[in-house]
């Protein structure tokens, strides 16, 4: 994440709750730790804001809601549990490929891509990463961006079933296979026993 994230999440946090004084551990969102929900005013006039949706979550599940932060030609939009604010999920895509789209008879076609797409263990089979997948799409149309958000060609299996899932055009996959995902990853590396916390990731 960029610097100033933490501060943004700050104050999403108030807006959402409407409680402008918090109290709690430090938030550590650049290199000196100084961001406490207390002092986000403060630390935000030290750096520079990213640009922050505070999404309504009334079109989402009931449990979650959605930030969007976006700067320099990426975005990422942010699943958090409504009740606590605790992050769930996130998705992070380029606003605009280079290149555009990369294959089929629309090659060229400007889009966004997706990057990558993570989901807490806990939140799986839940539908989270197809809600984010679909609030970028809002999002994209709403800032006038490409709304055709493509999937990476570097997808794992699993993000591989996600894609066909959530539809949107899926490229031929690099080098005619599917990236391995963690634990296979881990396991050809020798250490057996890892746990695969990217769940839907490409």
């Amino acid at each position: 994440m960029e610097r100033g994230v933490g501060v943004a999440l700050c104050r999403a946090a108030r807006e959402l709750v409407g409680v402008d004084a918090w109290t709690g551990l430090a938030i550590p969102d650049s290199v000196d730790q100084v961001c406490s929900l207390q002092d986000a005013d403060a630390v935000s006039t030290r750096q520079p804001d990213p640009i922050v949706d505070l999404v309504d979550g009334s079109s989402a599940a009931a449990e979650e809601v959605h930030v969007v932060f976006h700067r320099e030609g990426s975005a990422v939009v942010v699943a958090l549990a409504a009740n606590t604010l605790a992050w769930i999920g996130h998705l992070a895509w380029t606003i605009t490929r280079p290149g555009g789209r990369l294959d089929g008879l629309e090659a060229g076609l400007t889009v966004g891509e997706v990057k990558r797409v993570d989901t807490r263990e806990e939140f799986r089979e839940r539908g989270v990463a197809d809600r984010m997948y679909r609030r970028v799409r809002e999002a994209a149309a709403g800032h006038g961006w490409p709304v055709e958000v493509d999937h990476n060609p570097d997808r794992t299996a699993s993000g591989d079933r996600w894609a066909m899932k959530v539809s949107g055009w899926r490229p031929a996959l690099s080098h005619g296979r599917r990236m391995p995902d963690f634990n296979d990853f881990m396991r050809r590396r020798g250490c057996p026993g890892s746990v695969d916390r990217r769940i839907d990731s490409h």
